[in-house]
Order: structure tokens, then sequence, then C-alpha cells
């Protein structure tokens, strides 16, 4: 639902910025215009192509020069989006330059740059002290789509092992069990898409990326039969979507915190994410829902969605 959602919201905001041209017949109905977009991110997923220095193809975030490297959540967005826009031999190369790049001590990559570079932090290594929060949970994705696709066991029971090594790496606060950035000056990025924001404490976004992950582990060791390690992980997601539940919620504001000490403001994605996750309770996602109906003025411009409510900054 909450795809669907955001689907819609992409098409309204195509529609009401003018950007499908007038060349174009304009889409009159929901299913013309969910065909267009459709076929227009497999055109332009198809024409980001790139090749890197060893013969294998790249998939960076936009046609053209200006992204010179492979960036691995957009391109788990892509796959979970369009995967049919690639075809299983893109899909399982893709995914050993993401687990090639996983570092000795397990963390994830921010991306990889042509060349085959692993590099850890944003802005090419130069944001933060530490490895982004969100790389190990992105690999783990990349991993699952792809064995989604090609139902490869043998592919996967050769990288299973450094899944688990990357979800190990995931800074976490060993009292909550959520994902943490460190109270120092700039400890580490937290999910890509806010990276410039110095977040500090429990970080909501990640850890709900972190049960996402968790609960996709679990069924990827299930596909290859390792029952007791599935029944871990599924028992590691249930734990941590527990303790985000008491950590952030604000029942006065109906809406989950973004994390616990600096940044602290009420977080729209973030709220969102946890109802489609079925990490809200009933009561909460209740709430989030009456939320953005009530304020749906205050955080929707043409089909842009703010991460604050309104007047927050």
């Amino acid at each position: 639902m909450f795809k669907k959602f955001v689907l819609l919201l992409s098409i309204a905001a195509f529609l009401s910025a003018g950007q499908i041209t007038d060349a174009l017949a304009r889409p009159t109905t929901l299913a013309e215009a969910v065909s267009w977009l459709e076929s227009e991110s497999h055109r332009l997923i198809r024409a980001s192509r790139r090749t890197m220095r060893d013969g294998t193809v790249a998939f960076p975030p936009q046609v053209g020069i200006g992204y010179e490297a492979f960036w691995l959540r957009d391109f788990v967005y892509t796959v979970e989006g369009s995967i049919d826009s690639y075809s299983e031999k893109e899909l399982l190369e893709a995914c050993k330059i993401f687990i090639r790049g996983i570092r000795a001590d397990g963390a994830g990559v921010d991306c990889v740059t042509f060349d085959g570079r692993p590099i850890y932090k944003p802005g090419l290594g130069t944001m933060g002290d530490n490895p982004v929060a969100d790389g190990s949970q992105f690999t783990v994705a990349v991993a699952w789509h792809t064995y989604q696709k090609t139902k490869d066991l043998e592919f996967l029971g050769e990288i299973i092992d450094d899944l688990v090594k990357t979800m190990n790496a995931v800074p976490r606060n060993p009292q909550t069990g959520l994902v943490h950035i460190k109270d120092s000056e700039w400890d580490r990025c937290p999910y890509g898409f806010t990276d410039t924001v110095r977040m500090q404490g429990d970080i909501l976004f990640c850890s709900l990326l972190y049960v996402e992950a968790s609960h996709r582990l679990a069924d990827l060791f299930n596909a290859v039969d390792r029952k007791e390690d599935a029944g871990r992980w599924k028992r590691e997601a249930e734990a941590t979507a527990k303790s985000i539940r008491e950590v952030f919620w604000d029942s006065q504001a109906g809406l989950f915190r973004a994390a616990t000490i600096r940044c602290r403001e009420h977080h729209i994605w973030g709220s969102a994410f946890a109802v489609y996750l079925g990490v809200a309770d009933d009561s909460q996602s209740r709430a989030i829902a009456r939320y953005f109906r009530d304020d749906y003025s205050q955080i929707v411009q043409e089909g842009q969605i703010r991460h604050l409510p309104g007047g927050v900054y």
C-alpha cells in the first residue's frame, strides 16, 4: 500500500509539473499513467547502463555523466520497482559487485566506482568518520531481490554468510538493539537520501531498514534450508521492531521521531515506512493515517513529500 501511495504521488507530480511534454499523449486514466511510468522507468534504467573497467555492467542513478559510480541503494530501488528491466546475468553480476565490496570488518558500501573501488562513505568517501549506516541493509536487499528473480540456490549458498557478516557490522545500541550513530562531531551518515543530516543517537529509518533486512535474511536462510539461522533472524527482526515502537513513538503527535539525540523531529517518511513494514502496531498505524489525512496540505506539494512536518526544518 505504501509503495502504491508513492507511485500515485509520483504520477501526480509528473502530471501537475507538466513533465510529460505536449508531444506525448498525456495519460487520462490511472491505468494509462501507471503504464507510462512503468515504460519510462524501464527506458531510463536501460539508458543509464555503463560498463565498468572489468567489463561488468553498472547502472548508476542517472542517464549520462554525473554519477560516476554504481550506487547500492539507488540500484536496489530500481530493482524493487522494475526488476524485469534487468537480465538475470546483470542482477547476479551487480550483486557480486556489492558483495565483493563488503569490508573486512563487514561494513557495506555506499557505492562502487567504475574501476571497482568500494566507497563506504557518501560524497565519494568524504562525509562522516565511519561507513554509512544503511550499507549493510541494502546489501541484503540486493541479494534478496536477486534471489527472488533468479532462484539461484548455488549463488545464494556462496554469499549468505557474507550477508550475515555485513549485518553483524551494523552499528547498534546494545541497550535497545536499534541502529545507532554516536554522539560525536560526525560519526557517520544515516539513510542515504538524508545523508547530509548529521543525526545522532538511535536512528529510526536505518532501524526500519534493519528490520526489513533481518526478515529478508530469514527468507534466504529458509531457502537454503538453514531453519535455525532463519529463526534467529526472524526473532532479531521482531525484537528490533518492538524496540522501534517503544523508543521512537510520540503518541501526542501520532508520528515516529527520526532519532533520539540529534534530529528528534517527527519523521514523515519513516512513519509511513513503519506502517508499510508492519512495524507500527494497529493504533500507531491509525494515528499516522489520521495525521497524513489531516495534514496532507502541509506535507505534500505537487506529489512531493516532505520528510518533516509542515513548518519544521
